[in-house]
């Protein structure tokens, strides 16, 4: 069985890419090493530093949504093989009681 990823993991991993991605050309401009050609406000540290952690918690959201999904399905599966398992079983008691 192929498993697919719930769309807010995919959600949350493109956010949390972007948000990392923002984060990291925010300090180039804030240091100097880039200077924008438009007139752009004053960047603080603190909103390079915010918005990588945000992108870093939403990265984090989505593995944590990632693995429960996978327990999940493990137990689903578990349950769908133990119930097949005991369907056999049960028929094939009942073929011998039928002898």
């Amino acid at each position: 069985m192929r498993h697919q990823k719930p769309a807010l993991v995919t959600v949350f991993n493109l956010f949390g890419w972007l948000a990392i991605f923002v984060a990291v050309g925010l300090a180039v401009i804030r240091s100097g090493y880039y200077r924008p050609l438009f007139p752009a406000p004053h960047i603080a540290w603190t909103e390079v530093i915010s918005t990588a952690f945000g992108g870093l918690l939403l990265l984090g959201f989505a593995g944590l949504i990632q693995v429960l999904h996978r327990i999940e399905q493990a137990i689903l599966e578990t349950r769908a093989a133990l119930l097949a398992g005991l369907s056999v079983k049960v028929k094939a008691a009942s073929e011998k009681s039928s002898w």
